[in-house]
């Protein structure tokens, strides 16, 4: 990727980060694409083509960008509803506290779903270690199993693994 490439890709998007402009370098050179992109921002921020219009993460606009080109970068957090610039492409959530309540309500809502208690990690008892070892000998599956123990399946699957030495 040539400069002249990287400055044709900054004025198609218009607004930009380092992140998205990488987008489609294949990973053996994005090291060296990084700095010739950093480099080449430097220099245009200098002669005035460029304006960083946010530090962090750093966001950049052509002098021509427009209020809803921005907006177009600009994504809310479906969490607390905040509106944020992505750091990377792929970036759901406006920091890891809302990631973590992200996946917290979505465990919560995968164990209601399958009929567990929310928040309950109990501990195997004996009877039903024996019951998921009997029950797995007599050919039943691991979500029949899950069923039948109150368990979720993914559970039942750890147990097993580790009670037969696969996981330690």
């Amino acid at each position: 990727m040539t400069e002249g490439q990287i400055w044709q890709k900054m004025l198609q998007k218009k607004v930009f980060t380092i992140g998205t402009l990488m987008a489609d370098v294949p990973p053996a050179i994005k090291p060296y694409i990084k700095e010739k992109i950093k480099s080449l921002i430097t220099g245009q921020l200098k002669l005035g083509l460029i304006r960083q219009i946010n530090t962090n993460p750093p966001v950049f606009a052509v002098r021509d960008a427009t209020e809803e080109d921005i907006e177009k970068l600009l994504r809310t957090c479906p969490i607390c509803k905040k509106q944020f610039f992505p750091s990377q492409f792929t970036q759901e959530f406006c920091s890891p506290d809302c990631r973590k309540k992200h996946y917290q309500r979505y465990h919560e809502r995968r164990r209601a779903k399958e009929g567990m208690k929310v928040g309950s990690r109990r501990r195997w008892t004996q009877e039903e270690i024996q019951n998921l070892l009997f029950l797995k000998e007599k050919g039943y599956t691991y979500e029949e199993i899950a069923q039948r123990l109150g368990r979720t399946t993914f559970a039942v699957v750890e147990k097993y693994k580790q009670l037969k030495g696969v996981r330690k």
